[in-house]
């Protein structure tokens, strides 16, 4: 899944992905660079194991939404370090030859707007238990 890539006329291509930066030139071999861009996967890595945990905790409403909280925090961690890097990468180049972005640059504000939603919902749902544990 790519998030940047920009292909010049003099047949170099550069290729940002969440875990590593491809350079390919003509005729040369393919560089390819693991730091700092695997950072963007481990954070990604951990925001869904902190995804999938918190699913499984939907007897205790509370964790739930802390864990949806330090996901939001993770989320916004990856999607901060990604336009970074890709900000870094456009900088040698031309101003007309910006690249273009990838549909991986979009993935984590769709992940954010969800767990957003989720935390709402959950929260909206602790309200209600609490307000009939009142009644009783």
């Amino acid at each position: 899944m790519k998030t940047w890539q920009i292909q010049l006329a003099d047949k170099t291509m550069t290729i940002i992905t969440p875990l590593y930066s491809l350079d390919k030139s003509e005729g040369a071999e393919a560089v390819i660079t693991y730091f700092p861009y695997s950072f963007v996967g481990i954070i990604v890595f951990l925001s869904s194991l902190v995804a999938i945990v918190a699913i499984f905790q939907y007897k205790n409403r509370l964790s739930q939404i802390k864990l949806g909280a330090l996901n939001a925090l993770l989320i916004s961690a990856s999607l901060v370090i990604s336009m970074f890097l890709v900000y870094n990468a456009q900088k040698p180049f031309a101003p007309e030859n910006y690249g273009s972005y990838g549909i991986g640059i979009y993935f984590p504000v769709i992940g954010l707007i969800f767990n957003l939603l989720s935390n709402r919902f959950i929260r909206r749902d602790e309200k209600l238990v609490q307000s009939v544990d009142r009644l009783r």
